[in-house]
Order: C-alpha cells, then sequence, then structure tokens
C-alpha cells in the first residue's frame, strides 16, 4: 500500500500512468558519494528506473525488494535504478540500504534529494510513496507506475524494456585510443571489495597516472605512481568508497595510455 503525505484534503481516484517527453532534468549525490546526472545517463544510452520514497514508508519495503532485483537482473545493461528521498539523511539511507540488502544508488538531503523532490513536484503529481517511473533515453517518463505485481514487477519491466535496452561492453568506457606505451601491469584480487593490488613494470622516466573511470566513462579517482626503474612495482589503491559495479583502470604515463584494465567492484 502507498504511504500518502499530504497537508489538505485528498481526493482518491484512480492513478493513472503519464507518458510525457519533458522530463525535467536534475542531478544528485548518493550515499557513496557519487553524483547522478539525468542528463549526462540520458546521454549515455541509458535508461532510468526512478523511485522517491522515504525510510519510514511501510510500502517502500516492498518497493525496495523489486527495485533491488530489477538492478541485479539488468546488471551489464544500459539500465540505472535511482531512488531519492526528500526527508532523510544519508545516514538513515545506509542504514536502511544494509538492512534490507540493496545496492542501487540512493540519495537523501544531503545529496539534494528534496530539491529533486520539488522539481518534480512542479512538473507531476507527486503525492505519494513510493513512486517509481521509468524514464527511457529519449527522455520520455512512463509516470508513477501503480499498482505492481510483486515478485517481479512486470508492470514496471515492461516500460523499461521498451526503452529499448542492449548490453554494455568495453566500448562504454569510451576508450578508442590504442595503448601507446605498453607497460606490463596487473590487478589482484578481482573482483575486489576495498584495497585493489596494482603491480607494474614501468621503465624511462615520466611520470605515471592511475585513473579509474565508471561504465559511462566518468572519471571516479586519480592516483599518481612512482615510474621507477624498470623493476617490478607495487601500489594499493583504496576502491572502498566506489559503488558495486564494473571499472576501469587507465595507467597513463605523460599523456599517453600504457594499460587498460577492467575490474568489478563487489
Amino acid at each position: 500500500m502507498k504511504k500518502i503525505i499530504l497537508t489538505f484534503t485528498l481526493i482518491l481516484g484512480a492513478l493513472l500512468t503519464v507518458r510525457s517527453q519533458n522530463v525535467p532534468d536534475f542531478s544528485f549525490t548518493d550515499t557513496d558519494g557519487v553524483t547522478h546526472s539525468l542528463s549526462e545517463s540520458l546521454a549515455a544510452g541509458n535508461s532510468i528506473v526512478l523511485e522517491f520514497f522515504y525510510n519510514d514508508c511501510i510500502g517502500c519495503y516492498g518497493s525496495a525488494a523489486e527495485l533491488e532485483a530489477i538492478h541485479n537482473d539488468y546488471e551489464g545493461f544500459n539500465v540505472e535504478v535511482w531512488s531519492i528521498s526528500p526527508f532523510d539523511s544519508d545516514s538513515v539511507l545506509v542504514e536502511f540500504k544494509e538492512a534490507h540488502n540493496l545496492h542501487y544508488a540512493m540519495g537523501g538531503i544531503e545529496g539534494g534529494g528534496w530539491d529533486v523532490y520539488e522539481i518534480f513536484t512542479d512538473s507531476f503529481a507527486l503525492e505519494f510513496f513510493p513512486t517509481i517511473s521509468v524514464i527511457c533515453g529519449d527522455g520520455s517518463v512512463t509516470w508513477d507506475i501503480w499498482p505492481y505485481t510483486p515478485g517481479g514487477a512486470p508492470e514496471w519491466r515492461g516500460p523499461l524494456e521498451d526503452c529499448g535496452l542492449y548490453e554494455i561492453s568495453t566500448a562504454a568506457f569510451s576508450f578508442t585510443a590504442e595503448v601507446e606505451t605498453a607497460i606490463d601491469a596487473s590487478i589482484y584480487p578481482n573482483p575486489v571489495q576495498s584495497r585493489l593490488q596494482l603491480e607494474y613494470t614501468a621503465e624511462g622516466a615520466g611520470n605515471l597516472t592511475a585513473e579509474i573511470y565508471d561504465y559511462h566513462g566518468r572519471k571516479i579517482q586519480t592516483q599518481q605512481l612512482f615510474s621507477g626503474n624498470g623493476g617490478r612495482q607495487s601500489e594499493v589503491l583504496d576502491v572502498s568508497d566506489l559503488p558495486t559495479g564494473q571499472f576501469l583502470l587507465k595507467i597513463s604515463k605523460e599523456g599517453k595510455i600504457s594499460a587498460l584494465l577492467k575490474f568489478q567492484k563487489l
């Protein structure tokens, strides 16, 4: 059952699914510190399952399980699941995620949740919680898909698949240049939870830079490396703050790509 927050009289009626080409742009920062931009995600060809919810909403417990299933089932595809609370702090949301074993992006007050909520209340009828919608890559939105069938939520998956889904390949990292100054490099463990061990051999002078990119080609992390004198070098990269997903480690020497290594963050 949906939770309703209203100050004045609620007029009960049928909930209508609205499809619009004018979804407003917005951005928010999730509990992992990653900023998500709707315009950037749509430009990358992604489709978004968007939820507005809050911690004490009983009906939101069931929707969370369904969203986690979608997040897992469409991993590796051009699908993102975003859940936004206009009322809860990041600390409350972290506890919510841990309690329900959730791994999709979730943002609250500190990450701009209230601002996003106001954007949508200005453009859509946003009075019920949870409100789940699907935004396609062309900017069209199937708004407030309710009710849904527990145990799969085909009412959400149908519009999502109608957006046009495809499996993301390493080409999505947007690196088309060939490796120009190759070095011998390896990483472990892979998959990794917190500490990624990088071993490499780099001959000659020149600074080495390690950069981590997400699947949309966005740079997440940068670290300077010791170039060495030809011997085997070892560095530890702290990836504990990265969200679950696939990432690319790019090693460059004087601006030229030296190695590209893909890894999975658990």
